[in-house]
């Protein structure tokens, strides 16, 4: 709340904040805008609807006519056909920020937080190259492995340059089939695994090989396909141990 007796905002911050954090606090401060006005009562405004009041469908019109800053989803049908699928909602929301850009990859957070992001900022998987989301997801030898792999399994032929191509490519794979079912939950629990093991390296300095990413790949791809209505006689295991029998 604005404090008008001290002029500044009156903003308690849940933990006492780092000496380093204090200009950014400032910063942030500064950047709110504070409009008065002598007369009249408060009252909030929702900027989307002209006459002040928040509707689910001024929102979802918004999100369906993005500007050009912002990802061209090439088609209205692109969220429409991800909340389709049977993955669980966190990697449906990882599938977003992909598609978005905004996963926190090193270089993402080197940009977002650069006082606080760790160094070095090179890939954990390969130690070789800068981690950002084209390398770590398309270009490291880890993930290119992966992506052969499943070329090899499915016998299908992908080639996207980063991974919002790819994700916006998966999108388009409407799920009325069982190849395009088995397809779509390959590549999400293949990009999906790709960030687990990431973060396993990071966080809990725990290394799988790809063969062993490749069977956890397959193991929670058999999962989410045996969700669908188009998969209801089939055992989750039977699915991963079958993956190339429906593609």
């Amino acid at each position: 709340m604005w404090n008008n007796t001290l002029m500044d905002w009156d903003l308690n911050p849940r933990r006492q904040l780092r000496e380093w954090e204090l200009p950014l606090w400032a910063e942030l401060k500064n950047s709110i805008n504070a409009s008065f006005c002598e007369n009249g009562k408060d009252s909030p405004m929702w900027a989307l609807n002209s006459n002040g009041l928040y509707t689910v469908a001024s929102v979802k019109k918004a999100l369906q006519q993005p500007e050009q800053s912002l990802l061209d989803l090439q088609s209205q049908n692109t969220f429409k056909n991800l909340w389709k699928t049977s993955i669980p909602k966190k990697c449906i929301f990882f599938i977003w920020t992909l598609l978005y850009d905004s996963v926190n990859t090193a270089e993402q957070l080197m940009k977002r937080l650069p006082k606080l992001c760790s160094r070095p900022s090179w890939c954990v998987m390969c130690k070789r190259n800068d981690e950002d989301r084209i390398h770590l997801f398309i270009l490291c030898p880890i993930a290119k492995s992966i992506w052969r792999t499943i070329s090899s399994h499915l016998n299908s032929n992908v080639n996207c340059l980063s991974p919002k191509e790819l994700c916006i490519t998966m999108c388009s794979w409407k799920q009325k089939t069982k190849k395009n079912v088995i397809l779509f939950n390959t590549y999400a629990s293949a990009l999906w695994n790709i960030w687990l093991e990431r973060n396993a390296r990071i966080f809990n300095g725990k290394e799988k090989t790809v063969a062993e990413i490749w069977e956890d790949i397959k193991a929670l791809a058999g999962l989410w396909t045996s969700r669908s209505s188009l998969f209801s006689n089939y055992q989750a295991s039977s699915i991963a141990l079958n993956l190339n029998a429906f593609s």
